[in-house]
């Protein structure tokens, strides 16, 4: 039998998934109604990245004794996919999904002292554990923005942006004892810009930024992003990128059994390969 939590947050996930689905499906249905709708796709978006974000955990009890010491972190993230489409001459639309997935494995100590020794002995930081040995959290994002072409002297330089990040993260706990986890799911806006600079030919730099962060329930999270990147396009179907991506993730949790707070940063270069539906 399942909590009153635990279907809450069942129900929640199961309404983050339909509404990725149903957007992914009302896009599918603009591309086949362009002409009726003047809705396209434009371009898909596959981003390969090099580097692997570093990870960072810290965890205490909410007694202020037991303490987490994150002895091997570690976290995937090696590719993107993105859909860009035209919604008229003035806007575009752009969904772009991402999944982390990391595990820390490390051991949890507890302050203790017998007559005048006092050292730090093995212990759990969740109740019902007597030592908590992996933290792991699954992250996936979908993010959901539309933006605005913004020309000065017939050129496009920048392109103001807002959305959603349609938000569905897992962080477990296990060790010697039952295993329990806490979840998050919810849609948080994102404030953004895209700005690009022609230079010859078909070749272009361009930058972009999105940030956003929710403080809820004793949750905090926040999200911080920056792409750098020249793009060329090899012929009007395929364009090819490379460049730079810097992100930051931080969330805490507090006022369970155990206050945490997990880092995530990733500067890594990155190849994207772009084709091009709508030139």
């Amino acid at each position: 039998m399942y909590s009153v939590a635990q279907l809450s947050q069942k129900i929640k996930r199961f309404g983050v998934s339909v509404a990725s689905t149903v957007i992914l499906l009302i896009g599918a249905d603009a591309v086949l109604a362009r002409d009726a709708l003047g809705i396209g796709l434009k371009k898909l978006i596959k981003r390969h990245l090099v580097n692997d974000p570093l990870t960072s955990l810290a965890a205490k009890s909410i007694d202020q004794t037991a303490n987490w010491y994150d002895d091997h972190p570690s976290a995937t993230l090696k590719q993107e996919w993105e859909l860009e489409f035209d919604i008229n001459p003035q806007y575009d639309l752009k969904l772009r999904q991402t999944k982390i997935a990391g595990i820390h494995n490390g051991e949890a100590t507890k302050y203790t002292c017998i007559a005048d020794f006092c050292s730090y002995v093995s212990a759990g930081l969740i109740s019902e554990n007597t030592a908590t040995d992996i933290i792991s959290y699954n992250i996936k994002t979908l993010q959901v923005m539309i933006q605005k072409d913004s020309q000065f002297f017939g050129q496009t330089f920048i392109k103001p942006r807002v959305g959603l990040n349609l938000f569905d993260t897992t962080l477990k706990y296990s060790g010697a004892g039952k295993p329990k986890s806490d979840d998050i799911v919810m849609p948080i806006p994102i404030v953004g810009v895209y700005s690009e600079l022609p230079l010859n030919g078909d070749t272009k730099l361009y930058f972009e930024s999105n940030f956003f962060a929710f403080d809820i329930n004793k949750t905090k999270y926040k999200h911080i992003d920056a792409y750098f990147g020249v793009s060329h396009k090899i012929n009007e179907t395929v364009e090819f990128i490379f460049g730079f991506k810097k992100i930051k993730y931080s969330i805490s949790n507090t006022g369970g059994s155990a206050n945490i707070q997990l880092d995530i940063k990733q500067n890594t270069p990155f190849l994207a390969v772009s084709l091009i539906f709508n030139p």
